[in-house]
């Protein structure tokens, strides 16, 4: 037997209780059911390689970039994501050549469940990539 009670001081928030077990409590934040705090992803990313979000929960990664272009050479960041395994392009950016070397960028990519994604750098370096499974 479980139950859903909805707290008349803050309606957003549902307490779930089953018997023989402890309740949880679920929040909406924009439309969109947590849990009791949002799971920590710190994925390691190579450029130019597919992934996937293997869950059934939305993602959001922060990808941090620094781009290093050359006197000659631009310096590219192209974001991959789709419903297949080879999926578009959604997202490019060029510095161009002669620019300062070192610029920092964060992307933030917010990943669908099942869905695929990839980065591919030219002239750029990953940072530490931090995510929310949310």
């Amino acid at each position: 037997m479980s139950m859903d009670v909805r707290n008349p001081y803050f309606p957003n928030v549902a307490t779930t209780w089953s018997r023989g077990q402890r309740f949880q409590e679920a929040i909406q934040v924009n439309g969109v059911q947590v849990g009791d705090s949002p799971a920590a992803l710190n994925p390691s990313l190579t450029s130019g390689t597919v992934y996937q979000n293997t869950t059934n929960n939305y993602q959001t990664l922060y990808i941090p970039l620094t781009y290093s272009p050359t006197s000659t050479v631009s310096a590219t960041c192209a974001i991959a994501l789709g419903s297949s395994s080879t999926p578009p392009t959604i997202f490019t950016n060029v510095e161009p050549a002669g620019l300062t070397t070192g610029r920092v960028e964060t992307v933030t990519l917010r990943i669908p469940p099942q869905w695929y994604y990839s980065v591919s750098l030219a002239n750029a370096l990953l940072g530490t990539v931090i995510g929310v499974q949310e």
